[in-house]
């Protein structure tokens, strides 16, 4: 087998068994592939050689060009997450005698703080589609969805009507790595959604299909169009771009500086790890000073006269 039959087998193993987004995997193809590129630039990789003819060697010099070309540690990060990935499944598939990842570390890198909208914001975001015509109401409920659940763009664009229990106000979501998770929502998005399925559904799906979202065209909605509107209602609001995933740092924050318990927020958002979570611990100043003041006995008054 050679390189770019096992890149299409992982790629589809991705898809189909791991559940991971177009988007995701569009990324993994572009890193793997600028991997191969650089490989046949030093003529150290054919046509039909396989992939365990690649060296630790090899992957080191692709890493010491991305280096010199000043690429940012996030992304050469990404590159070296990306080739572990593939060479991991390699190995699992026991088409390598050794994983040439074996040897090579990860560059540290400082977690940013997502970026999110404050609450204030995002009532202005729902305010913003059209409600008298069924795209309008449809944008609504897409935003109602991604900040009322905090499932990911992957997850919305893949939801069936049986996924949706109405009267207990939950969603069934199917996360990365096929893990399904039960999603509960409150009584806004409920209304929008009754409103949709009612007397706007109707017109844009076609007849027999069974997903909840869908384009112009009567198919369904895809991540990229998702991405799009998003951009739109961004400009919109006067903040410039707002992409999925700040909807779902929104809900995160919001859940957080509401009290929620850091663990509930974990099982909520499907996160494996705990520390993924508590990125999204970065409260503001103003609600930690508020807390402060509310909770210490010394954070209201100042020396009685």
């Amino acid at each position: 087998m050679n390189c770019d039959t096992s890149l299409r087998q992982y790629l589809a193993m991705l898809s189909n068994e791991k559940n991971y987004s177009e988007h995701t995997i569009n990324a993994y193809r572009r890193d793997i592939q600028a991997f191969f590129a650089f490989l046949q630039e030093e003529d150290a990789l054919q046509e039909a050689d396989a992939p365990g003819a690649i060296t630790h060697l090899q992957v080191r010099r692709y890493l010491g060009k991305l280096n010199m070309k000043r690429y940012k540690t996030s992304t050469m990060a990404r590159h070296i997450a990306a080739l572990r990935a593939y060479f991991k499944y390699l190995e699992s598939e026991e088409l390598l005698e050794e994983n040439p990842m074996q040897r090579i570390s990860s560059p540290k890198i400082a977690k940013k703080i997502p970026e999110f909208l404050y609450q204030e914001q995002i009532r202005e975001l729902m305010h913003l589609p059209d409600m008298s015509n069924s795209i309008g109401v449809r944008d609504r409920l897409v935003l109602e969805i991604l900040y009322g659940t905090g499932i990911r763009v992957g997850e919305l664009v893949s939801i069936k009507l049986v996924d949706i229990d109405l009267s207990r106000r939950f969603i069934r979501v199917l996360g990365k790595g096929n893990k399904e998770r039960i999603v509960p929502f409150g009584q806004l998005l409920k209304d929008v959604m009754t409103l949709y399925m009612d007397h706007h559904l109707q017109e844009l799906a076609p007849e027999g299909d069974k997903h909840l979202l869908y384009n112009t065209r009567k198919a369904p909605i895809s991540d990229r169009s998702v991405r799009k509107m998003l951009e739109k209602y961004g400009k919109l609001l006067g903040i410039g771009r707002i992409y999925p995933h700040m909807l779902r740092h929104s809900y995160a924050t919001h859940l957080l500086e509401n009290g929620a318990d850091i663990r509930i927020v974990q099982e909520l958002l499907g996160h494996e790890n705990l520390s993924t979570t508590q990125i999204y611990t970065h409260l503001s100043k103003q609600h930690l000073r508020d807390v402060y003041r509310n909770a210490h006995p010394h954070g209201k008054n100042g020396l009685s006269k």
